[in-house]
């Protein structure tokens, strides 16, 4: 449970001078954050930045493999940019259904090796920001110099590094930050991992010591100053793409700290750098990453648990400042007093998250969150469209890698941002929304924004899942449509208002029908799709990954009886995966709620 009182009186009395404002706020104080949309653009966001200056074209590539992903990458330019993704049936359709492109392109695989080193990167990378294309047998000569003078060429100084593993399916995604943000990439091995962790989970499971983090931590600040990036009164970004431990401290008393929070620092403490990072697997990785460069949020949902009586600490973090910021920029639903209970939770989110934002306070721990009317778990975490959230709560991120926790089902089910706790930071380690939400009103990173960069400084144990530049645009990307061909002759074109004018054929196998299924969705036709489980060969059983997307359309059109015949229907084997399970649960809480959810 977060614990209000303060962790010393020495700490206790800068966080009384810095609250103390707020205990005395009368309602006017929601001013400030109505002003908020009044604000002139932060001079620290990255809207300001390149990044926000280049045009989208409106086509959505996915790549077969981490080759053609490189290759689509490396067409991009200075000026121009598209999402790049991978097919697979979970988070592809997931972006495309809140991007909505004229055009889906797939590459073939490109026979090529998809075993990665730096140069490969590089090469992508450098190609990225040019017109003036290199060959991919020239990919050695992209070192630190020409990647430096291609920069100083375009006038551009970049804000952030990513660091990668280059192994591990995070690369991807760290490879779409680099390219979209004007970053250098950069190899960082993992320090301190026990003899025997050789496995993904195995490195970033483990508890690492001290002196490992400050080993890690002088490898990237000697990369950052190698690129004049990060200073006291000019914060960097760090963006850690691999598999890396995300933990330090003694994990045997349960002393546990935010390896990432430790990162970024002077040896005073001072911080110089936001740190955050990716998570999951090639196509995941790539999700988050296109969702942060690409998408403008248009909906947030605010929950608030904590009571609102005012003069206590728990007033200070109400949300009605959030609700002010954000509400020029989207439309905003908040819910807390009466209203902060768990069945108003389930009827907003089941069976299908459609918000972009969602900001909740809590108490709890990795698997249980506390709400009116019994309290929330794991399954009642939101599973659906992209999101970004932010959670106030002891420890709801104490391990984003496992899907059976909170974040990690956040994560999983369509998070593409995500700040929490590893382990019980007090609650005064969090920023009131009273600060953030005007910050992020005026174009600030949310990540940043979110940091207290001063206050309960080092270390401390809030993590960040996702991109540290992530903004709030102040309008949609500016897209041009292009024809012709964009990657390779490879490439396949699929049109969502055509596609779905096509017959439904017989289908002679149930490969056959995944593949159309794949294709519908990723043309985001749910009505295509229905009508493709509606065809499904009654003599056949579907295989894991028919019923998983089936069951997802279902819960998509607010149908949770037929995702659930759909359950009943399949084989036992096919029943006792994870996607199908997660989603059988949430269709029947949807039935016991009795509606399709609230919109």
């Amino acid at each position: 449970m977060i614990k209000y009182f303060f962790r010393s009186s020495i700490i206790g009395l800068l966080i009384s001078l810095s609250l103390c404002g707020l205990c005395s706020r009368t309602p006017s104080s929601s001013s400030y954050a109505h002003a908020s949309a009044e604000l002139s653009l932060s001079p620290n966001s990255p809207l300001l930045s390149p990044w926000a200056k280049r045009k989208a074209l409106n086509v959505v590539v996915l790549a077969a493999d981490r080759m053609s992903f490189l290759e689509a990458i490396s067409k991009w330019n200075n000026h121009t940019f598209f999402p790049v993704l991978f097919q697979d049936d979970f988070y592809a359709p997931r972006f495309i259904a809140a991007w909505k492109p004229a055009r889906i392109i797939l590459l073939r695989t490109s026979g090529a090796s998809n075993k990665m080193d730096i140069s490969s990167l590089r090469w992508a990378l450098y190609n990225s920001w040019s017109s003036h294309k290199i060959s991919y047998t020239d990919r050695n000569q992209m070192g630190h110099d020409k990647l430096a003078n291609l920069l100083h060429e375009i006038k551009i100084e970049p804000k952030g590094e990513v660091f990668t593993d280059v192994s591990s399916g995070e690369t991807m995604g760290g490879l779409e930050l680099a390219a979209g943000r004007f970053q250098p990439i950069t190899d960082l091995k993992p320090q301190g991992i026990p003899e025997g962790a050789d496995t993904y989970q195995g490195i970033v499971q483990s508890v690492v010591s001290k002196q490992s983090v400050g080993m890690m931590n002088g490898a990237i600040l000697t990369k950052l100053r190698g690129w004049n990036i990060g200073k006291i009164n000019d914060l960097g970004y760090v963006t850690l793409a691999g598999a890396y431990p995300y933990r330090y401290g003694d994990a045997k008393s349960g002393q546990v700290y935010a390896l990432d929070d430790d990162l970024g620092r002077l040896t005073d403490g001072s911080r110089i750098a936001i740190v955050s990072r990716l998570i999951g697997s090639d196509a995941e990785s790539a999700y988050q990453a296109a969702c942060s460069l690409f998408l403008k949020p248009s909906s947030a949902y605010l929950f608030n648990t904590y009571s609102t009586a005012p003069g206590t600490i728990w007033n200070m973090y109400r949300l009605d400042f959030a609700k002010n910021a954000f509400s020029p920029w989207m439309k905003v639903i908040y819910d807390y007093d009466a209203f902060g209970t768990i069945a108003e939770f389930r009827d907003r989110t089941f069976p299908w998250n459609r918000f972009n934002v969602i900001v909740i306070n809590s108490t709890g721990g990795a698997t249980g969150w506390s709400a009116r009317g019994g309290g929330g778990n794991t399954d009642d975490f939101p599973v659906g469209g992209p999101v970004a959230m932010h959670v106030t709560h002891s420890g709801s991120c104490a391990n984003p890698y496992d899907p059976n926790t909170l974040a990690g089902r956040a994560i999983w089910g369509g998070a593409f941002l995500y700040f929490g706790s590893v382990a019980e930071p007090y609650l005064n380690a969090f920023q009131p929304s009273v600060v953030f939400a005007p910050r992020i009103a005026a174009g600030e990173s949310w990540i940043r924004a979110f940091r207290r960069v001063k206050i309960l400084g080092r270390p401390w144990r809030l993590m960040a899942i996702g991109d540290p530049q992530f903004c709030l645009r102040r309008k949609p990307v500016t897209r041009v449509d292009f024809k012709g061909t964009l990657i390779s002759s490879k490439e396949i074109n699929l049109y969502p208002l055509e596609y779905g004018k096509r017959p439904i054929p017989k289908f002679i196998s149930v490969a056959q029908w995944d593949n159309a299924m794949r294709r519908a969705r990723w043309t985001d036709d749910h009505a295509l799709a229905l009508k493709l489980i509606d065809g499904f060969p009654m003599n056949r059983q579907m295989d894991a990954s028919g019923l998983d997307m089936a069951m997802e359309e279902e819960l998509i059109a607010s149908q949770p009886q037929k995702a659930i015949d759909l359950w009943n229907r399949a084989a036992p084997n096919v029943r006792s995966v994870y996607e199908a399970n997660v989603y059988d649960k949430r269709a029947n809480m949807s039935l016991r709620l009795g509606s399709g959810g609230k919109k």
